[in-house]
């Protein structure tokens, strides 16, 4: 399990920033650990505009670890977890 990932979706759920990610050039690829929960995440944008409620991917992804008030700001997490996959 990457804490990471965990970290850094759990951050854009809280933040609805999705589309920041793209500033960092993070893709399907970078998320070894829970690579469905970024692919169902960037679906959900992609159709309604935002990202969706937490319960939403918790209740579909068992494997997700939501973790509520990440400090780090998002490029800490994203740049961490895009050095650590290429």
């Amino acid at each position: 399990m990457s804490l990471q990932e965990h970290q850094l979706l759990s951050k854009v759920i809280d933040d609805n920033c999705f589309y920041q990610l793209d500033k960092y050039k993070l893709s399907d690829s970078d998320f070894t650990a829970i690579p469905e929960v970024y692919s169902f995440i960037k679906a959900y944008c992609k159709q309604y505009g935002n990202v969706p409620d937490f319960r939403t991917v918790v209740g579909k992804f068992e494997q997700f670890q939501y973790q509520p008030d990440i400090a780090d700001n998002l490029p800490y997490l994203a740049k961490s977890l895009k050095n650590n996959t290429a």
